[in-house]
């Protein structure tokens, strides 16, 4: 695909990684705009930061551990992962506490990110 075709776009993931199939949909949805060579930006806030915390065992639930997916977005060409500061601070979490490498963002550029983008989806 030719870089004129290309559409930015911006997932949000903002929901914790049990209780619905938001966070499952969300890395679904982001792998297959990745397939499809699109410029993609993922971005977690609020209780979504917990879908990249090391400490996440959903075997007491008997759940697949779908988080662990989104450690696979580099492989699939997915470079441009974010967290929100004010999510981290919110929950007492570091980047030490995530399961993969990711730049932070303040919620100003946040917005900046979400005025750019062609298409915004919120998982």
């Amino acid at each position: 695909m030719s870089e004129a075709g290309k559409k930015r776009l911006l997932y949000l993931i903002t929901r914790p990684p049990f209780g619905d199939a938001y966070g499952a949909e969300g890395l679904d949805a982001v792998l297959a705009a990745a397939v499809f060579d699109q410029d993609v930006e993922v971005i977690f806030l609020e209780e979504g930061v917990f879908q990249l915390s090391k400490n996440i065992d959903p075997t007491p639930i008997a759940m697949k551990n779908h988080a662990k997916g989104f450690k696979a977005l580099p492989i699939y060409g997915v470079e441009k992962v974010f967290v929100s500061v004010e999510a981290l601070d919110k929950f007492a979490l570091s980047i030490d506490d995530l399961s993969m490498p990711v730049e932070t963002l303040e919620i100003s550029a946040i917005k900046e990110k979400m005025a750019m983008a062609d298409h915004i989806f919120s998982f």
